[in-house]
């Protein structure tokens, strides 16, 4: 499908993966889409300056220069080069980003994801949402983000829901009354059709724009007053309210200046309201903010829910009767005060078709006959368009094992990617599957991948495809597993395997009693039995025999409780992260466990969840014992991992996977100078596997011994106390 993205080279117009229709999602092909002038071209201007030579980056950052003398000065050349080149790397990076424009949209529903309740197929909906309601054939949108279209309105005008809720939340935030007055400081797109929207609500307004032919607009509008000086603009609001001054003042200009918050108090009456809409420094006068004792208020976006996964993403409405307007809501008053005629957009934008998005935002950063918006157009469907792509399957070089990376996100991009870019005489990276068409195509450009796709079905039915890398978020993983395995598949899956014990059950049942060596390899991302000192401990034990007493502590720190990983999709940081414990033990004693027992502690409310703060202890078969205590309540100024083995009448202690110790006989210490968790280990571990030239890098019934360990701590946290 065609998307409009921007690049460090401008705007351009490129055939992007389709979205992938997702539980709680619709899928929409998109009749119009609205440009804002604002906030889509203050994202081109940002892109932009990522690319560019070298001298002009540092020209734009002088504080570099100052910062590599001092790097000098303390680590020397040597880490100062390899620093200056993390660097270049990173920007070089950036500069092939394709970051996806637009977030308001209109068109017709052609798939619903499971759970959608209020849409249909043929519906007519407006989008709403930055990364969702692109500027795309097709988006999916979640439902909380769309609302219908009244009947008497069309896709054009509807398109721009998301900027005109924008501007009815702000008047919402002013709680302005019939008759009152009010001031709006910037009349640009946002700040037009805030004017029109108070003038719906009986508002008397005056305006104030540096730019004289939008208050021209604003006049044609309705506004009462406009004025592009300062002085004037005053000397109106005392003659306007009869030196009382405006109710509440509404900021939706873009300013650096501190004047213009600090004219916006000086507008405003005594304990009246300003509300801050726009991107504005707050740097305020003690006066007269203070001796007004003026109401300081932030309108959030489209209103209440925004920001909010749970309500965006999860689909959690919030109850009526206590958040009377939502963004959803407000999203649907907006389209009926269109349709009303209460809010036009004749005068402020101007149309473009899609194939000439490029000259859309040309126009909007032409000095002269500047239009405020735009709005694209698309050639015209009857909404049978399919969600699902036609497949179109490459043949890929067999000289390396092809790979497909799935969920490419921070960790993977930036942990595993680098290494098998070291490793790329030994396998490819052929395939990159993402929840957004853009980012996945930008990575595949970027590591020369000749796969994007949102689809992994396009990966697995490829028979040039040898192995799978699952990074998506946890709760997919066992599914996809199972997908890939099926599929004839290698898979690499990050931890956990599985986070309840029905999908670990699907996948031990898909190996069964059979020799693995008849079926597709899989390894669990547990890098930390890969890790160089982890390692070198088994070294050191094996002169020593069993049972051993281990003891891991894992410091983890404070994770705000709306992070994912807290949430179903990450299953919470036992499953998630407590995973490694229970392998390191189970790759020290190479033993099955035969008992786990855990506690938990409770916490009042949900800052610290008790599967979080817990001490867990599991016997294993050789007579060995390991006891695990994971807390997020420490400091972080004492060890985030601190390992001790005792046996042999020896102790050894590996600390932060930097520092190992071995107290006994002989005094023994092994450092390195950078910490390493593995990683590099593990998936060289896994290519040579997957090439037929080593065994599997860790057995099967460990890493489902992990995987069980975790599970029933997760079941006895969750026991009620006494249980």
């Amino acid at each position: 499908m065609k998307q409009v993205v921007s690049t460090s080279t401008g705007v351009q117009l490129l055939e992007i993966p389709r979205p992938a229709l997702e539980p709680g999602t619709v899928a929409v092909e998109v009749a119009h889409s609205f440009v804002s002038s604002g906030t889509e071209m203050a994202t081109v201007n940002a892109v932009e300056s990522q690319g560019g030579s070298l001298a002009g980056h540092v020209a734009r950052n002088p504080q570099l220069i100052s910062r590599v003398v001092d790097h000098l000065k303390k680590r020397g050349i040597r880490k100062t080069v390899s620093s200056i080149t993390s660097h270049l790397s990173t920007r070089s990076d950036q500069s092939q980003r394709l970051v996806a424009l637009g977030y308001s949209c209109a068109g017709k529903v052609i798939g619903v994801g499971p759970g959608v309740t209020t849409t249909s197929v043929g519906d007519r909906v407006a989008c709403a949402g930055a990364s969702r309601a692109t500027h795309s054939e097709i988006v999916v949108v979640p439902e909380n983000l769309i609302t219908h279209i009244p009947p008497g309105l069309d896709t054009r005008n509807a398109s721009s829901v998301a900027v005109g809720a924008i501007a009815l939340q702000a008047v919402r935030q002013a709680d302005l009354r019939l008759g009152e007055s009010a001031a709006v400081i910037g009349l640009g797109l946002i700040g037009l059709m805030t004017t029109q929207l108070l003038k719906a609500a009986g508002i008397r307004v005056i305006g104030f724009e540096l730019d004289e032919k939008r208050n021209a607009v604003a006049r044609e509008l309705g506004i009462d007053e406009a004025h592009s000086e300062i002085v004037s603009a005053i000397q109106a609001t005392n003659r306007f309210t009869g030196h009382h001054g405006v109710d509440a003042t509404i900021l939706t200009a873009s300013s650096r200046s501190p004047e213009v918050a600090n004219l916006a108090m000086e507008l405003t009456r005594k304990k009246g309201k300003v509300v801050v809409v726009g991107d504005v420094k707050l740097d305020l006068a003690r006066n007269p903010f203070l001796r007004k004792e003026i109401e300081l208020v932030v309108s959030s976006s489209y209103g209440p829910g925004r920001y909010d996964e749970s309500y965006e993403d999860g689909g959690h409405d919030y109850p009526y009767a206590y958040v009377r307007w939502t963004e959803q809501r407000n999203m649907e008053a907006y389209l009926r005060l269109v349709r009303d005629g209460s809010v036009t957009l004749e005068p402020l934008v101007r149309d473009f078709e899609l194939a000439l998005a490029t000259s859309a935002y040309a126009a909007l950063q032409a000095t002269e006959n500047r239009p405020i918006a735009a709005i694209l157009s698309y050639p015209v469907g009857d909404g049978s368009s399919s969600i699902v792509a036609p497949s179109i399957i490459p043949t890929l070089s067999r000289s390396v094992p092809n790979i497909a990376l799935v969920g490419a996100g921070k960790f993977v991009m930036g942990t595993h990617v680098p290494i098998l870019r070291g490793l790329s005489d030994k396998a490819h990276i052929a395939a990159i599957v993402g929840r957004s068409g853009a980012r996945a195509a930008e990575a595949a450009a970027k590591l020369g991948a000749e796969i994007a796709s949102t689809d992994i079905d396009e990966v697995l039915g490829n028979d040039d495809i040898d192995a799978i890398i699952i990074g998506t978020r946890h709760n997919l993983h066992a599914s996809l597993v199972l997908q890939a395995l099926n599929a004839g598949k290698h898979v690499l899956v990050e931890k956990p395997l599985a986070v309840n014990p029905d999908e670990l059950s699907e996948i031990e049942s898909f190996y069964g009693s059979d020799d693995p060596v008849s079926k597709p390899i899989l390894l669990t991302g547990f890098n930390r039995r890969f890790a160089p000192l982890v390692l070198r401990l088994r070294e050191w034990l094996s002169e020593l025999e069993p049972p051993y007493l281990i003891n891991y502590q894992m410091n983890a720190g404070f994770m705000d409780p709306a992070h994912w990983l807290r949430t179903e999709e990450g299953a919470g940081r036992n499953i998630g992260e407590a995973c490694h414990i229970y392998d390191v033990l189970t790759s020290i004693t190479e033993a099955r466990a035969t008992s786990v027992s855990a506690k938990g502690l409770r916490w009042p409310g949900d800052v610290h969840a008790r599967n979080e703060n817990f001490t867990t202890t599991i016997e294993f078969e050789d007579g060995s014992m390991g006891a695990a205590t994971y807390s997020s309540v420490g400091s972080s100024k004492y060890p985030k991992e601190l390992l001790h083995v005792h046996a042999g009448e020896h102790v050894f202690v590996l600390t932060d996977y930097l520092n190992l110790e071995s107290h006994g006989v002989q005094t023994r210490t092994e450092s390195i100078d950078s910490q390493d968790k593995g990683h590099k280990n593990e998936i060289e571990a896994f290519i040579e596997a997957i090439s037929g030239r080593a065994d599997v890098p860790i057995p099967l019934w460990q890493q489902f011994q992990a995987t069980r360990i975790a599970n029933e701590v997760e079941t006895l946290l969750r026991s009620p106390i006494g249980a």
